[in-house]
């Protein structure tokens, strides 16, 4: 009886036992995280790693492919699309059974006079799981769609950086010659007043030009070396040490608006991923709201059948029992109405979105359109006419009609004429960049 009595402890304690945690943490190696960041420059970077030489000049489409494998944001999206893969698997899992042991000793330890061993079921509701399950399966789509939605707005970023990368560089090229210009205008000056026929005043005033443009020069090469850091930074580097970029020139191109408005809205309804990403966090929330309902079906909570063993008296039998949830006190109104506000709330935000989509695209391809008008008068109109001046000039000091004194103003004019060409440029590549973006990805 004794022997008997020990089998149904150890038993009892196997039942009772749950498997042991065998996972320990994960502490956060700061370290090493600060080690790989700092490892994320333009030359140590695997080509492995980005599927693009670093080593080689950077375009716009390489840039793009880097910030595709190495931007942190776009990289944190796509962690999310696992987690929502788990939560289909944690919706579809049953709970776990329960073994049960219950015994009477009858005051003496080393004998009982009653044991219940029992194995208990939680049986799923046959409305409400498959319910749960199709709200879980929601979860990916919306996950995977916000992927999208985010490398959608790199692509862009990075675009605008570069071709940003790409107008600093014209301008510090400008910068360099206005102080070719201004120190030309400089020597003549100084031969004139050395002459005796020059005037210092002006020879003054034109010292005071040139300091004036090597200024500029050299906060021209501080907005390019900003303009690369922000690159370095959009593409997922922590410097842009090494980082070499291709000629851009053609960056700046400034091409001329294709689409109608209507064409353009149309384009973007049916391809913007933040419209995706709201009609299908709506279907989640549907899904959600139908998975609440099935929830208030009345159904078996726990199924239970043990073996009653009574040792003393001489008998055994089968136990068999159950709980049936009776919806006396709740019929699981608080999460219905959170999960109906939700559905709201999600519509809302679907309509947010399409307002939203239309009002970006009618103003993006407005501004291009106004930005490229710009441009063209500039280019059209009023380069020709300084470059006839400019030639005008130049046969003027040629005959002697004119000193170089009035050529080099017209230069200096011409200069400042690129520098707005290269500006309205900028701002017609950024509109242009917009409204493709505002369009969404091409299918």
């Amino acid at each position: 009886m004794k022997r008997l009595y020990r089998l149904h402890v150890i038993a009892a304690l196997a039942a009772s036992a749950g498997a042991p945690a065998c996972y320990a943490g994960t502490p956060l190696d700061e370290a090493g995280l600060l080690a790989e960041v700092r490892a994320t420059r333009a030359r140590p970077v695997a080509r492995s790693t980005t599927n693009v030489d670093l080593g080689a000049p950077l375009t716009e489409r390489s840039a793009i492919a880097v910030a595709d494998a190495l931007n942190l944001d776009l990289r944190a999206a796509r962690s999310e699309v696992p987690i929502a893969k788990a939560l289909t698997v944690e919706a579809q899992t049953w709970r776990n059974p329960e073994l049960r042991y219950s015994g009477d000793t009858g005051g003496e330890l080393s004998q009982y006079e009653r044991a219940l061993y029992a194995v208990s079921l939680y049986p799923p509701n046959p409305v409400e799981h498959p319910r749960r399950v199709a709200a879980a399966d929601a979860e990916l789509p919306v996950a995977e769609a916000k992927v999208e939605e985010v490398a959608w707005t790199l692509r862009r970023d990075v675009r605008i950086a570069f071709v940003r990368v790409a107008h600093a560089r014209a301008r510090e090229g400008l910068a360099v010659d206005l102080v070719t210009q201004r120190g030309r205008r400089v020597e003549l000056l100084r031969t004139g007043t050395a002459g005796g026929y020059g005037d210092p005043l002006e020879l003054t005033r034109a010292e005071l030009a040139l300091l004036d443009a090597k200024e500029l020069a050299l906060r021209s090469q501080e907005h390019g070396r900003m303009t690369r850091t922000d690159l370095a930074r959009i593409l997922g580097l922590s410097s842009d040490e090494d980082l070499r970029l291709a000629d851009a020139s053609d960056a700046l191109a400034c091409t001329a608006p294709a689409a109608d408005t209507k064409a353009l809205e149309d384009t973007a309804i049916a391809q913007l991923p933040s419209i995706r990403v709201a009609r299908l966090a709506y279907a989640r929330a549907d899904a959600q709201l139908r998975a609440e309902y099935g929830r208030r079906m009345p159904w078996v909570q726990v199924l239970q059948v043990g073996w009653d063993s009574s040792p003393i008296a001489g008998r055994s039998s089968w136990r068999v029992g159950g709980a049936v949830d009776v919806p006396i006190f709740t019929w699981n109104g608080g999460k219905l109405a959170s999960a109906r506000a939700n559905l709201e709330k999600r519509r809302l935000d679907y309509a947010r979105a399409l307002t939203s989509a239309l009002a970006d695209a009618g103003m993006s391809l407005r501004r291009w359109k106004d930005l490229h008008a710009r441009y063209e008068r500039l280019v059209r109109e009023t380069r020709p006419a300084l470059e006839a001046a400019q030639r005008a000039a130049a046969r003027a000091v040629t005959s002697g009609r004119q000193p170089e004194l009035f050529l080099l103003d017209i230069e200096e004019r011409k200069i400042a004429l690129q520098g707005l060409i290269v500006d309205a440029s900028l701002a017609c590549r950024e509109a242009a960049i917009g409204a493709a973006h505002a369009a969404g990805p091409t299918p």
